[in-house]
């Protein structure tokens, strides 16, 4: 699982504990968020499950390999281009939770709706908390 947005690491380990074989990469710039979550998540004895990277998420994404069956954006509004990398992250089917898709201008709003009502790219499965959340899955790239 990727996450990008770690803040304390609450929902990393949340992840984590959905099962044994889970692991999760999590992305914080804040370095003082990157050191809470690291003890936090070492506090709960899950530190050889997740790994924080801190570092912006373009950066840090240009590193990682894409395997993830899921992805969970919790940063201040997604742009496309991230949206973008995210898709080429996941596996085909892999499942995409995207937060505080609201929280954008207009213009930035706009973008983002785009990059995610594709439906050559995307399905979307749900939305929550009443469409701030959507809940998408990743079609074929083929």
């Amino acid at each position: 699982m990727l996450e990008l947005g770690t803040a304390l690491g609450y929902t990393a380990c949340c992840l984590a504990g959905s099962g044994p074989e889970v692991r999760v990469d999590t992305i914080e710039r804040d370095a003082i968020h990157v050191a809470l979550a690291r003890e936090q998540i070492a506090a709960v004895g899950l530190a050889d499950r997740i790994t924080v990277h801190h570092g912006s998420f373009e950066v840090v994404m240009k590193n990682l390999t894409p395997c993830y069956d899921l992805a969970f954006f919790d940063g201040f509004t997604p742009e496309p281009h991230v949206i973008h990398t995210l898709r080429q992250l996941l596996v085909d089917g892999g499942v995409l939770v995207c937060a505080n898709v609201d929280l954008a201008d207009s213009a930035e709003a706009s973008a983002l709706r785009q990059a995610l009502d594709d439906p050559l790219q995307w399905q979307q499965e749900a939305s929550i908390e009443a469409g701030a959340t959507l809940v998408l899955i990743k079609r074929s790239s083929r």
